[in-house]
């Protein structure tokens, strides 16, 4: 995982590995079957798998940044 600095691309320290798009709408699906989940968290529950359903199928949000200094992404 990179961030953009004014002086270029950093490697981002404390990125977690364990949170991405499936366990995440694993999580939200979870929330949603639970009884004990209040309806406006339920909107807002569903609002994100919609945005993430929507995003995991862009070419561009499912790649890795390769460049000659990093030709393995």
């Amino acid at each position: 995982y990179w961030k953009q600095t004014e002086s270029g691309p950093v490697e981002a320290e404390g990125f977690v590995d364990d949170e991405h798009i499936v366990e995440r709408i694993s999580l939200f699906r979870e929330t949603l079957n639970s009884e004990e989940t209040s309806a406006e968290e339920k909107a807002i529950q569903i609002a994100w798998i919609l945005h993430l359903v929507g995003d995991i199928h862009m070419p561009l949000h499912n790649t890795s940044r390769v460049t000659e200094d990093t030709p393995d992404g």
